[in-house]
């Protein structure tokens, strides 16, 4: 199995060709993506990534930490902080995509009763959602 991994090692595209072919799938391969041709025939996007170093590997697990609590009151006061985010990482809050974190801790209030639904991506870590409730 043949396999195009963008420049954060994320699977793109997996394909079983030779010869010409292969020849012309590489000649239109984006020049930051990389090409790896594996023996494996269950690569996933999910669960594996490519170290340019060590091939193919499973994805990490991202480590976050909740030094309070994913409860707080929904007065725009109390606190909910995460930390350990592996940086740069983009965020979502319901499925909206709100801006990059460009750091490893972050804090914020709420102001309206409700669960909230917040993603975190970086690859080459396993997307992190983390249901956040202000009561």
């Amino acid at each position: 199995m043949q396999c195009i991994f963008d420049q954060n090692g994320v699977l793109i595209q997996t394909f079983g060709v030779e010869g010409d072919l292969l020849d012309k799938m590489l000649s239109l391969m984006e020049p930051d993506h990389y090409f790896y041709d594996s023996e494996a025939e269950n690569i996933t996007m999910q669960t594996q990534y490519l170290d340019t170093d060590e091939g193919i590997l499973p994805r990490p697990q991202m480590q976050l930490t909740f030094p309070n609590t994913t409860t707080i009151q929904a007065n725009g006061v109390d606190l909910c902080k995460i930390d350990n985010i592996p940086f740069p990482c983009k965020f979502e809050i319901d499925g909206d995509a709100q801006e990059d974190i460009m750091t490893d801790s972050i804090e914020f209030t709420l102001d309206a009763v409700g669960e909230y639904t917040m993603t975190f991506k970086r690859p080459p870590y396993i997307d992190k959602t983390v249901v956040v409730i202000a009561i």
